[in-house]
């Protein structure tokens, strides 16, 4: 949820002030690591895109990756209003919490 610049040098301008609902729309989230991954979540993980772009960064991008649960089955995300908190995967999965234009 903020502007950026592509590979080719595009630039899209994202304005803090469209999201709808900041309290319920992660920014942050703690990555699902590979370590943590079944066989066929790591498989669902490189399908979308070429795997050269899946490993060269540590973002979450949503609803691509997995939220880890190394926290009792959990993991920490910050929503854009600046709040912290430790949610489910299946809470991360959801499209109100992850587009911030829904």
């Amino acid at each position: 949820m903020a502007s950026l610049i592509s590979r080719d040098v595009s630039y899209y301008v994202f304005k803090a002030s469209s999201i709808k609902g900041p309290s319920e729309k992660i920014v942050l989230a703690e990555k699902q690591m590979f370590y943590e991954m079944t066989q066929v979540e790591f498989n669902k993980f490189l399908k979308p895109y070429p795997p050269k772009d899946a490993f060269e960064n540590s973002s979450w991008h949503w609803p691509l990756h997995g939220l880890t649960k190394r926290h009792n089955g959990k993991g920490n995300v910050t929503f854009a209003d600046g709040h912290v908190q430790t949610v489910t995967t299946e809470f991360a999965q959801q499209v109100e919490h992850g587009d911030a234009l829904y």
